[in-house]
Parts: structure tokens; C-alpha cells; sequence
């Protein structure tokens, strides 16, 4: 997905937080010089830059308030006035352009110059009436490939604009003549520029001009950005006499629409919560998730302590049902729910240990009290048979079930997983079970999440069989999502870089001594006010005993992890 996806705006100010740094860098930069800088430079200012910047030269790093990082350098009084895509370096101008140096509030800032900048927001019209084929099953391909995050590629009709849409130009949607869910329903970045093509209408011959639009987003009925709302918001546009297909915003109605339909999407798209809350980077999240809706529906986050992965594991977990409840919702034609508060969702954690076995998790003989006295062995389903039976009651409101299991690998896997080594790999396949001798499949809506500690030294050895049936994703602590959780405004951390410096050298030291899976993870370090005094006693209560313990056998080598020398100074 491109930039506009992953961005954040400040409230009435349409103001990008991932490029804040950047604007605060230029800012401090002297005026009276250009500012030479590379990509990767940016890159660590900002985090990864999308592909589009790599790609669209004039696109990507046009002076424009309608893109967030063009609006970044425009407000520290910047413009670009080189860029040199196969060196990856550009040159910003010297301060004092048309925008002037200023705070996001003052009139002669951005809000003063938005006027006086080109929109590259253009306006793609659709009648429901009017013969283009779209279909329930077309919305709903659309909607699914924007909540996971698929890339597709879709085609429009611009009417009679035949110039001026370029690739990485924004592209709406919008609905007309549908009563009260006239308004703007999805959102694209075009591919290319204007095309001619035969006439979407095959009765009326000729040809008609086209472009070509990743998807980004798709908002289902009830939760469009909606005529009345854009008539407040962009009062100078004719949403409700659109003269046809291809207009061009002006830059304010153009800034005023982004920053809307960005609040929208915030509020309804699940994955946008799933980032917020795990604080993994899109790529691999996006790779999660795809993982976990494929063929073979279970995953394993493994790591070393404190990487957060059964806190991940709940989240994923959230986020999948919800998904499935969307779709659900839109295939019977219900108004999608705005917002999803609390663990409503069905889902079931277990934790495994040296004891459990397949009479807990599949099912096993046990003595059932009768009234007539004394006890008979009956066969009593375990957790997968229970989740299963919930699924085949036949309830078409149940978007599914996902099993949690939590260090999988302290248990005898073999023993507990059983039949269901087959059958997680074949879910379509029934097989007799080994008490009950009666047929049983994994319905395809049973979603399975493992966790397993990867520093766990009397962990069972995985076996090969059941490691190929699941698709494993390694949780190595990160210092980028430490960052990403101090820079929650609710977040303190007393110590500033030091703590994420200090954090970097203690696992560099602890791969090189022993191995990536024997580290520490970021969670020892999070809290909502992170002190010097706390630093220290997760230190000698949590830390430092972990390092004692994967040297056991090697005291020697625990004085070479000193406090003082990890956090200087503190």
C-alpha cells in the first residue's frame, strides 16, 4: 500500500505525523542554504519511504500540500528542487519559497498557501444505475483485498478529462444517485496516465477515456463519506450537480477530503487498530495476516521472552474475526458497526505443558459420575472438538473461531496434536478419531495462533511434521517498535535514546555470546512511565536473572553484562 494508507493526521490540520521529523529537521536547518540529502537519510528521520518515491520522481516529490510529505517541507518554507532517483539523493531549496515558514495554525502557513498549490485529487464518478456492471460480488472483491491488504489494480472511466491525472495521483470514488449513500466509497493511487480504450458501454461504440488505480481503501454501505458531510467539509465543490467523471479538486476541498476520508478509514479498518496495538512495521503484518488467511489457516510466532507474542497472538486473533464479521455483515446487506470494543470475539486461549496431552486438546476417556451411582469412561470432547461443534451448529452469524495455543513447544506435541498432524494440513479430509471412531474434520473457520519461546532450553525439539503445517514467524526483539511505543503521547520514557541504545547493545552482546534466540525482548522495557528507578529494577529483577539463566553452566561470561556499561550515566 502506498503512503496515504499508513499516515496519521492531526485533527483540522492535515498534517502528516510519519513526516513531522522531516519538517522539524528542515526547520532547523539554516535558511539562507539548500539542504542536500539522500533517501536513506530521510529514511531515518521518517521510517521506510514507500515504493512511489522510488518510482514517480514528479509524482512522489511534487510541491504539493495534498501529499503529506510534501506538506512537511512546504511548512519549514522548503521546496525540492532536485531529485535524482538512481543516486537516491534530492536537494531541498533554500527557506523563505511560496510557503512561508510558520506554525500549521497561522493563516500564512499551509492553510494561507493551499490556494495557490495544484490538486492532484480527482474525482471518479459511479452511477449504481447506470449500467457499469458493478456488482455485490465486485464491492465485496474490492472491500476484501483493502482489509488484507491485497494488491488490485482497477480500471475507471474519467469521462472527458483526457490529460492531468498522473501516476501517484489520488483518485475517489463517488456514488450518485443512490439517496442517502451519495458520497465518496473508495479511494485509489493511479498507475498511469490518461488512456483511451473501447466505451465501458458496448452499445454506445467509440471509445472512452480510462485510468488505471491501485485500491487502497473501500468503505461498505454505511460508513461512505457521505454528501452532506462533504458539502461541509468542501463547500466549493458541486458534489450534488457533478458534472461528470474526472474533476480536479481545488487544493483546500482537496486537503479537506483526504484529511476526512483518513479519519473514516482510521475508524472502520481493522488493520489500522492491529498496527496501532502490536506496533509491528505494515510489511511484515501484512505478511502475518496473509499467512493466516490462506489454505492452511495456522501460524507460530516464536521468540525470546518478553517479544510480545501472545499479546500479538490476541490481537491477530481480533483482527481476523473482525474482518470476517465485515464481510459476513456486507454479504447480508447489514450496516457494517463503526467501531469494535472489547474481547466479545470468539477465541480461546490454552497453554500447553509437559503434561497436557490429546485428551485435553482433541479428546479422551474420562470418568463421568452416573445418577445411579459409580462412574462410567466416556469419551469427552477436548478444546479443538468443542470450537469444532461450535462451528458446525451451523450459526452463519459466527465468523469463526481462533484457538490461541500458547507455549506450544513445553508440551509433547506429537502426543497432543495426534490425528490433527493430517487433518491441519488436509482440512477438507475427515478422519476417525481415536476414542470416539467417529469422522472429524477442521472446519476451515477454526484459526490456530502458536506461540513458542525459542530461549526455553527443556523445550521439546519441534517436530519436522507438525513444523511444515504450520507457517512460523520469528519475534526478535525489535528497538523500533520500543520507539514506536514511546511515541504514544501517553508514553514516558525518562531516559530518551539512551534506554533504545542501551536496549541494541544488550541483545547485539547477547547474539554474538550465544545466539539470536537467547535475547531479550522489548516488553521488559515498556511501561507507561519508564524511569531511571524502573530501568533498574527490571534490571536486577527480571533481566539480569534471565541472563544468569541462559549462562548457567557459564558464569564467566554473565561480567560481561554490566549495568553501568550497557546504560552510561544513569
Amino acid at each position: 500500500m502506498d503512503f496515504f494508507s499508513a499516515r496519521h493526521f492531526d485533527k483540522g490540520l492535515g498534517q502528516s505525523v510519519k513526516y513531522e521529523p522531516l519538517h522539524n529537521f528542515l526547520n532547523d536547518q539554516p535558511a539562507d542554504q539548500p539542504v542536500p540529502m539522500t533517501f536513506d537519510e530521510i529514511e531515518e528521520l521518517v521510517g521506510a519511504l514507500p515504493e512511489s518515491a522510488y518510482k514517480w520522481r514528479d509524482q512522489w516529490w511534487a510541491n504539493t500540500v495534498t501529499h503529506p510529505q510534501g506538506e512537511a517541507w512546504l511548512r519549514a518554507g522548503r521546496r525540492v528542487i532536485e531529485v535524482d532517483i538512481d543516486a537516491r539523493r534530492l536537494v531541498f531549496s533554500t527557506a523563505g519559497g511560496e510557503v512561508e515558514k510558520s506554525s500549521p495554525s497561522s493563516e500564512t502557513g499551509v492553510v494561507g498557501a493551499l490556494n495557490n498549490l495544484a490538486s492532484d485529487v480527482f474525482i471518479l464518478t459511479w452511477d449504481p444505475n447506470g449500467g457499469a456492471g458493478i456488482t455485490d460480488e465486485y464491492i465485496r472483491s474490492h472491500l476484501e483485498a483493502c482489509l488484507y491488504g491485497y494488491s488490485w489494480e482497477a480500471q475507471w472511466s474519467t469521462g472527458s478529462r483526457n490529460s492531468g491525472i498522473m501516476p501517484g495521483s489520488h483518485v475517489f470514488l463517488f456514488q450518485q444517485n443512490s439517496g442517502a449513500e451519495n458520497g465518496l466509497v473508495a479511494h485509489g493511487i493511479a498507475t498511469c496516465e490518461v488512456y483511451q480504450g473501447p466505451h465501458w458501454l458496448p452499445d454506445k461504440g467509440g471509445e472512452a477515456n480510462y485510468v488505471d488505480y491501485d485500491l487502497v481503501e473501500w468503505l461498505p454501505k454505511g460508513n461512505h463519506l457521505v454528501f452532506a458531510e462533504l458539502e461541509k467539509i468542501a463547500p466549493t465543490t458541486k458534489w450534488s450537480n457533478m458534472p461528470g467523471s474526472g474533476v480536479c479538486l481545488d487544493a483546500a476541498s482537496a486537503a479537506a477530503v483526504l484529511n476526512a476520508w483518513e479519519e473514516a478509514w482510521a475508524s472502520f479498518d481493522p488493520f489500522t487498530d492491529l498496527m496501532e496495538k502490536s506496533l509491528w512495521n505494515e510489511s511484515d503484518l501484512r505478511e502475518l495476516v496473509a499467512s493466516l488467511n490462506d489454505n492452511s489457516p495456522q501460524v507460530i510466532l516464536a521468540g525470546p521472552p518478553g517479544t510480545g507474542k501472545t499479546w500479538v497472538a490476541r490481537e491477530l486473533a481480533r483482527y481476523v474475526l473482525r474482518v470476517r464479521e465485515i464481510l459476513q455483515a456486507l454479504d447480508g446487506q447489514k450496516r457494517v458497526a463503526m467501531f469494535f470494543d472489547g474481547l466479545t470475539t470468539p477465541i480461546t486461549t490454552v497453554q500447553l505443558h509437559p503434561s497436557y496431552g490429546y485428551e485435553e486438546f482433541v479428546e479422551g476417556l474420562q470418568p463421568v459420575p452416573q445418577a445411579s451411582g459409580g462412574v462410567k469412561f466416556e469419551v469427552v470432547p477436548g478444546v479443538i472438538r468443542r470450537l469444532a461443534r461450535k462451528l458446525e451448529a451451523g450459526d452463519t452469524a459466527d465468523p469463526g473461531q481462533v484457538l490461541i495455543v500458547d507455549e506450544m513447544n513445553r508440551a509433547n506435541l506429537p502426543r497432543v496434536f495426534g490425528e490433527l498432524m493430517f487433518l491441519l494440513e488436509y482440512r477438507d479430509e475427515w478422519m476417525s478419531l481415536a476414542h470416539s471412531r467417529t469422522p472429524f474434520k477442521l472446519p476451515k473457520n477454526l484459526f490456530i495462533i502458536g506461540t513458542m519461546n525459542t530461549a526455553d532450553r527443556g523445550a521439546r525439539s519441534i517436530d519436522i511434521a507438525l513444523r511444515r503445517r504450520f507457517d512460523f514467524f520469528e519475534t526478535l526483539p525489535d528497538v523500533n517498535i520500543l520507539r514506536r511505543y514511546y511515541e504514544h503521547p501517553d508514553h514516558e520514557n525518562e531516559l530518551g535514546d539512551v534506554l533504545f541504545t542501551g536496549f541494541t547493545a544488550l541483545n547485539e552482546r547477547l547474539a554474538t555470546l550465544i545466539d539470536r534466540h537467547n535475547t531479550v525482548g522489548q516488553t521488559f522495557f515498556m511501561d507507561e512511565e519508564f524511569t531511571v528507578e524502573k530501568l533498574k529494577r527490571v534490571w536486577r529483577h527480571q533481566v539480569f536473572p534471565l541472563i544468569e539463566e541462559y549462562f548457567f553452566d557459564q558464569p564467566d561470561q554473565v561480567e560481561k553484562f554490566n549495568f553501568e556499561e550497557l546504560w552510561p550515566g544513569v
